[in-house]
């Protein structure tokens, strides 16, 4: 009812002073035990759910298909009968949103559904994640990298990571510029990696070593200058998301037909060319054997030869 009385830039203003407070009045030390109280009373695998969303930055709208896509390839999702694992993510998100731990963000039926994580909540979940070595967040807030965290964020700087952080599962970069040598560096120690985000990453390629990431479950190249994948790409035998929308990839290597686990495919590329009004759309042309892949999904805007149609 406070927000609803409340211009979303008044709600903003009390949020923030109300983080502020927390971290700094003694007096409101019972407000963080409510909090905490709440996320305690989140069934186990709610938890690690809500926490991960804390990788996002401040004030991020988070994609709820993009969120579930992640939980999934971290194995935060219990089946279900009669219900895929993406239908239960779906009711996980509910479930948060029910108790008030996310917040859906309004928009129209042709906007994908979006939540967000309230800076308190957010500032709580890092404060979990550190403290039981979940997450990492490196937003120029924290200057020491926690080595033992499982999950990395960076969305200032690059921080320097090497073979102590073998252990990690989640590495996401929000518009972070990193070079492929540096991506090589990072990746070749990295075999238990399931999460490999560089969306909006302005890197160009990939490193060869890319591929021997076996535990890899999910790849997102959106919004990044890539050019091509690996043609090797079919050793990542436990891929189920490969998302590379908006990058410069024009074509899927033959190697995708060997991803037999692979969930979802989203590919669409850059405006190439324009005349007049008109804008010409290149899509990302696709080998033949995809239409074996027997788990696939979702198989978003692609351009198809005659044999697929």
């Amino acid at each position: 009812m406070l927000m609803k009385k409340k211009s979303s830039l008044e709600w903003s203003m009390v949020e923030a002073s109300l983080s502020w407070q927390l971290g700094n009045n003694k007096d409101l030390g019972g407000l963080k035990n409510v909090l905490l109280l709440s996320f305690n009373d989140l069934p186990y695998n709610l938890k690690y759910c809500f926490l991960y969303c804390s990788l996002f930055p401040e004030d991020c709208l988070i994609t709820q298909r993009r969120l579930i896509r992640l939980w999934v390839a971290q194995g935060f999702i219990q089946e279900r009968r009669g219900q895929t694992l993406e239908e239960v993510a779906a009711d996980y998100i509910k479930d948060l949103v029910c108790r008030g731990m996310l917040q859906r963000v309004e928009s129209s039926i042709l906007i994908r559904k979006k939540v967000r994580m309230l800076d308190v909540l957010r500032e709580l979940a890092i404060s979990i994640g550190h403290e039981e070595n979940f997450c990492y967040i490196n937003d120029g807030k924290e200057e020491t990298l926690n080595r033992k965290a499982r999950h990395l964020s960076m969305s200032n700087s690059v921080v320097n990571i090497g073979p102590s952080n073998c252990h990690l599962r989640s590495l996401m970069l929000f518009k972070i510029e990193i070079s492929s040598l540096s991506l090589r560096g990072i990746l070749s120690s990295f075999k238990l990696l399931r999460v490999l985000d560089l969306e909006h990453s302005p890197i160009e390629s990939l490193p060869d070593e890319l591929v021997e990431l076996f535990n890899l479950r999910y790849l997102s190249l959106s919004n990044t200058n890539v050019e091509e994948l690996p043609k090797s790409i079919g050793r990542l035998q436990n891929l189920q998301t490969l998302d590379i929308r908006k990058s410069k990839i024009n074509i899927l290597p033959k190697g995708v037909e060997k991803l037999q686990k692979l969930r979802h495919i989203f590919t669409y590329l850059y405006t190439v060319s324009s005349v007049g009004n008109l804008n010409y759309i290149k899509f990302a042309q696709t080998p033949t054997g995809i239409c074996n892949l027997m788990c696939l999904q979702t198989l978003e805007v692609i351009a198809a030869n005659n044999e697929i149609v």
